[in-house]
């Protein structure tokens, strides 16, 4: 069992996955969406919200809509404060992660009086960034605010994801949720042994995601 503020996983497999993946439906095959990862993630996190396009009733809908034994979270930015404050009230009351995206250009001081508003809530809060924008002193700030998950995006970094992920973990900050190319499981032990307390999929095969928690 991991915990993580007011989080509790079962494992240290996280699964992002979109609107239309999420949304449940039937075929001859059986059920397809939220249901095909139930049991099998630790954490499943509805990705891709831009709350300047989206209301947060339209995420409360598609979160009300999953069926599963998996701890929920959601992955939203917005070009403004208040639906985001909104989104953390909500995460907070409902027992959610909330992620900020700042993978499309959030500088470092937005992010971390965000980070830090955003805390004030009581909110679990994660932090989506690439390796690029994590300096040292971002680290340290991202800390000091109080930020519980840095979500790194390894992906195409060609086997030198481990090695980064070890050098964010020598820095003592937040807890380090690490989105790679994770083919089998030793991908997956290679940045859990480097410092990474989750390792996270974006829409993989169920099978595989089964197999790998």
């Amino acid at each position: 069992m991991l915990e993580v503020g007011y989080l509790n996983l079962d494992n240290p497999i996280a699964i992002t996955c979109s609107n239309d993946d999420f949304h449940v439906h039937h075929d001859s095959h059986g059920p397809h969406g939220s249901n095909r990862f139930n049991g099998s993630a630790g954490l499943l996190i509805l990705d891709d919200i831009n709350l300047d396009e989206f209301s947060l009733s339209d995420v409360e809908v598609t979160i009300n809509e999953i069926k599963t034994t998996s701890t929920l979270g959601f992955s939203v930015k917005c070009s403004r404060d208040e639906p985001l404050m909104e989104a953390a009230r909500f995460a907070a009351r409902n027992l959610y992660l909330m992620e900020l995206d700042a993978l499309s250009g959030m500088s470092a001081v937005r992010l971390s009086d965000l980070v830090k508003s955003i805390k004030r809530c009581g909110t679990t809060l994660s932090a989506k960034l690439s390796p690029e924008m994590l300096t040292e002193d971002l680290a340290i700030n991202l800390r000091n605010s109080g930020l519980d998950i840095i979500h790194l995006n390894l992906s195409g970094m060609n086997g030198t994801g481990p090695k980064m992920v070890k050098k964010i973990s020598d820095q003592h900050g937040p807890r380090i949720m690490a989105l790679g190319d994770i083919g089998d499981f030793e991908d997956a032990e290679s940045l859990l042994a480097m410092g990474a307390d989750l390792v996270s999929l974006h829409g993989p095969d169920p099978d595989f995601a089964d197999w790998l928690s």
